[in-house]
């Protein structure tokens, strides 16, 4: 090969390199950070369906959840306060299955501002009221909630945090994603996955020892149709009709319902009075206060769980039932037994 050709050859081939190496180069996970961020904030209205679920010894203790997710952005006044509201309007309808159950629990419910509403289609039950802290009213259709959409920086925590790396991409509900594992300033870590096309969210990992709790998006719209009944249902045809309205009781009549209530052989709730005021403390938990809404019935705080008591034709308690939503009942029966991991020794 003449000098020339060898020349125009060695030329071509170092023009070459640097393509090469431009195809073999990681994305820019910070780039994608940013532009999920301002997607994402752009955002003004979502609908998706969703699963939750966990895994490792998570799955244990953790229910799995699917359904679908309505929310929506309010306006917000000076200083990015939102304008009379305490919540974001979320509508949540799905199912639950609980660890070690085969069993779906049916759920409806919805948060508007301050008032929040339940619609039990199983027990033809509508409750509503307003909450001192407005938020999703159970517990499992919370963990469909991908609270991103609706804050001022969906995805700032990342953005700042000590490590962003991309690790491929992977198709989500039928949606190629980057794949983004983050470590947070607080040193817990999770994997992202952003849609490559609108940078939207459509899953997260959240990683600990114990297992992932994975929650996953799919026919994700960010136009929906919003009807006026979406975050405020009225009460169906034929059902029965229950409001959260706290109501007054006298100190003296609250001693009724003092004692110790005999869940299993491990396990009591304890009821006591102070000050004027009624608590509740679970074998191993810590006390709680509950709020009287009607006689024998009352409301935790910030909660449509509901604690009621059941008396004998004597008029004296027997019984309670705490009401978790959705069919989830537990009744402890009155003792005069202490409570366990209590002894008669002491205060």
């Amino acid at each position: 090969m003449s000098m020339k050709k060898t020349i125009i050859l060695l030329a071509a081939l170092a023009a070459a390199l640097p393509v090469i190496a431009r195809a073999d180069e990681q994305p820019d996970v910070m780039q994608i950070l940013k532009d999920a961020d301002a997607a994402t904030k752009a955002v003004r209205a979502v609908s998706y369906q969703a699963q939750f679920y966990a895994d490792g010894d998570l799955a244990e203790r953790m229910a799995k959840v699917s359904g679908k997710v309505i929310t929506q952005k309010q306006p917000r006044g000076l200083f990015g306060i939102q304008m009379g509201h305490k919540a974001m309007p979320i509508r949540i309808d799905g199912k639950a299955v609980k660890p070690g159950s085969q069993t779906e629990v049916p759920f409806d419910c919805a948060v508007e501002g301050k008032e929040v509403f339940v619609i039990d289609h199983q027990n033809r039950v509508f409750l509503h009221g307003q909450v001192p802290i407005a938020q999703v009213p159970y517990l499992p259709a919370g963990q469909l909630y991908m609270r991103e959409f609706v804050v001022s920086r969906p995805f700032g925590d990342e953005v700042d945090g000590q490590l962003a790396r991309h690790e491929g991409v992977k198709d989500i509900g039928g949606v190629p994603c980057d794949v983004v594992y983050v470590l947070y300033g607080t040193g817990a870590d999770a994997r992202w996955y952003f849609g490559q096309e609108d940078h939207l969210p459509r899953g997260v990992e959240r990683l600990s020892p114990d297992g992932n709790a994975i929650l996953l998006l799919s026919n994700l719209d960010a136009d929906p149709q919003i009807s006026d009944t979406i975050f405020r249902p009225a009460c169906p045809q034929g059902y029965q009709e229950q409001k959260r309205v706290l109501i007054k009781v006298a100190p003296e009549a609250l001693q009724d319902y003092v004692g110790t209530y005999r869940i299993n052989d491990e396990t009591a709730r304890e009821v006591m009075v102070e000050d004027g005021r009624i608590f509740t403390r679970r074998t191993g938990h810590p006390r709680l206060e509950i709020f009287p809404v009607a006689e024998d019935r009352f409301f935790y705080a910030d909660s449509f769980i509901s604690l009621s008591f059941f008396r004998d034709e004597k008029g004296q308690i027997t019984h309670q039932v705490l009401d978790r939503l959705f069919g989830d009942r537990e009744t402890a029966v009155k003792t005069d037994q202490p409570a366990p991991g209590k002894t008669t020794a002491g205060p």
